[in-house]
């Protein structure tokens, strides 16, 4: 006889957060599901819960894509780790209503849900056009769209960007703050305008990231930077290096 379990909602997962590490004492047990244990969410997403030992100060954001093995352990996605095969998951850690932040974690076991289907941020290195195939970079956690395959990489099979990539919204800066208030032409459901996302702006320097979103309801209220602004004003902002995509179980199939 066997037995088969199935469950379609679980109370209290939040994939948006990160689980561990273990605190002696804390009386909170890690971790807290079966690894490989699935949960759906919106979106048409689909969550597996799988473990990460993470290397120092790791910063983690949706987006960021990993390679899971048969045993549900997570790793960065690279082309050098990523054999045929292998799973290709997605981050959705600092996503939310209510307000999203980056989340820093040190060399240490956690524990995390990351998407397999759906609708998702998806971090890149190049996009050339919407709907290409995907391939594996050298850069950590971070794919490539390119119209013809690199050679070395490796396809990823059912990874798809949907969504324009990059935009413009308007905010305003405070010199020796990160923080931009004001911001108009930014909402959830606006483009690629998640956590992550490197800007570019008079006062802003080359390769800062947004490193967490306020809201009111569903609009987009104010962003923090992840280093001070250097001038003050009300500027348009370019954001870019995160996109939608579609996640159809990715995974890794051949060397280009």
């Amino acid at each position: 006889m066997t037995v088969a379990t199935f469950q379609t909602a679980i109370d209290g997962v939040n994939p948006f957060a990160v689980e561990g590490p273990a605190s002696l004492g804390s009386g909170v047990i890690v971790p807290q599901y079966r690894l490989g244990h699935v949960s759906y969410g919106d979106a048409e997403t689909e969550w597996v819960y799988c473990k990460y030992t993470s290397v120092s100060n790791q910063v983690l954001s949706p987006g960021l894509l990993f390679t899971v093995d048969d045993d549900f352990n997570a790793t960065l996605l690279t082309t050098s780790n990523s054999p045929r095969g292998s799973k290709v998951m997605v981050c959705g850690v600092g996503l939310g209503y209510g307000g999203q932040s980056v989340t820093t974690v040190t060399g240490s076991v956690y524990y995390l849900w990351l998407c397999r289907a759906g609708q998702m941020p998806i971090a890149y290195t190049t996009v050339a056009t919407l709907g290409n195939l995907a391939e594996t970079t050298a850069t950590g956690g971070a794919a490539n769209f390119p119209n013809s395959a690199t050679v070395g990489s490796k396809l990823i099979v059912g990874l798809y960007v949907t969504k324009a990539v990059g935009g413009t919204f308007t905010g305003t800066t405070t010199s020796g703050s990160p923080i931009v208030t004001g911001v108009s032409g930014l909402s959830v459901d606006s483009g690629p305008s998640w956590i992550g996302s490197t800007l570019s702006a008079t006062g802003i320097a080359a390769s800062q990231t947004i490193s967490s979103i306020q809201f009111n309801g569903t609009q987009i209220t104010g962003i923090t930077l992840s280093a001070n602004a250097t001038a003050s004003g009300t500027v348009t902002i370019t954001n870019s290096l995160v996109a939608q995509a579609r996640v159809m179980w990715p995974y890794i199939d051949k060397t280009n």
